[in-house]
């Protein structure tokens, strides 16, 4: 069963020249998603997000300095939603494993040395 979590927080901007704009996750709901979450490389969790009237699938990146996840809010998603800088916004997520997804227990992947498929097959013509 995917729990919706929801949370409100305030839009900032990364320092540098691109202009990333991220949200923090408070810690008490970090807490709670990292015990639920399958991370992937450096930690991160894939999420599928609303923010507004908009729905995009991203990853929470943990973030040591505020003992945390932070979450990109995309320019795209910005714009659609007149988001801007020292916004608050109100947003809800869904975790998300792509392990899952294929159907595969979350305990089976954990495993070491444990050996999986996913029921998909490809013949040599198929690469190319």
């Amino acid at each position: 069963m995917s729990k919706t979590f929801k949370f409100k927080a305030q839009v900032w901007r990364w320092p540098g020249d691109f202009g990333w704009h991220f949200v923090n996750l408070p810690k008490d709901l970090a807490k709670k998603v990292k015990k639920v979450g399958t991370p992937y490389g450096a930690g991160f969790l894939k999420v599928k997000v609303t923010l507004g009237q908009s729905t995009w699938v991203t990853a929470l990146f943990p973030d040591k300095k505020s003992d945390s996840y932070i979450m990109s809010v995309k320019k795209q998603i910005r714009l659609k939603e007149g988001i801007w800088e020292d916004d608050k916004v109100n947003v809800s997520f869904l975790l998300q494993c792509p392990v899952v997804e294929l159907g595969i227990a979350r305990d089976t992947v954990h495993k070491k040395n444990t050996k999986f498929t996913t029921g998909l097959s490809r013949s040599e013509n198929d690469v190319k």
